[in-house]
């Protein structure tokens, strides 16, 4: 919610630039003059609180999946390594916060995901809400974790001229991170098609 809010609401990112951006502009940058910058530049004290706010979540789920093996898998671990890692490289260059939190919105997905697990586990799969949860899954997941990512790197091209001007390990992540969990989420979302399938067109028969 803090990264809708952010991105939608927030007026200091989306203020018109009031001066030209050169490679030197990236030092400089914090979040009480950033909005001189051009958007893909531009951070805020909400940004800031969004980075460490979620590098506490994605570092505690990493601890929970750790201490419980039987919830995790070494996709999961993939994927809260390169978050925790796209985090501290965000807070460090002090830039591309906006992207940052674009994919952020993808996490949009996980309370239905921990709703399935708990209605699995407590033996209410047969129950109208698993179903409707289902759906809901299949469909905010296709579109924040799968679909999201062709509009991102459409951005990142357009801007790419500014995008050039951030150190090269920030690019590095910025290109390959959102490619790696495009593909760890489109696996995933393989998965959940074939859940939906079975769920909506070979129901399980209630026994006699």
């Amino acid at each position: 919610f803090l990264c809708i809010w952010a991105l939608c609401y927030s007026g200091d990112f989306f203020d018109t630039p009031s001066s030209s951006f050169s490679s030197s502009s990236i030092n400089s940058n914090n979040s009480n003059n950033s909005s001189s910058l051009p958007l893909v530049m531009r951070v805020t004290q909400l940004s800031y609180t969004i980075v460490g706010i979620s590098f506490g979540y994605f570092a505690m789920d990493a601890a929970v999946i750790t201490m419980f093996p039987d919830i995790s898998s070494t996709e999961m671990y993939v994927h809260h390594a390169v978050a925790l890692l796209s985090l501290v490289v965000a807070a460090q260059v002090h830039c591309m916060h906006i992207y940052l939190m674009v994919v952020l919105l993808s996490e949009v997905t996980t309370p239905f995901v921990n709703l399935r697990w708990w209605l699995d586990k407590a033996g209410l799969k047969d129950i109208k809400l698993y179903t409707v949860n289902g759906l809901l899954l299949l469909l905010t997941w296709g579109v924040a974790r799968v679909m999201m990512f062709v509009p991102f790197y459409a951005h990142v091209i357009q801007n790419w001229e500014t995008v050039k001007h951030i150190p090269l390990h920030a690019i590095v992540l910025l290109l390959g991170v959102p490619l790696l969990l495009w593909v760890l989420n489109t696996m995933w979302f393989v998965k959940i098609v074939r859940g939906a399938y079975k769920l909506v067109f070979l129901p399980k028969h209630k026994p006699q």
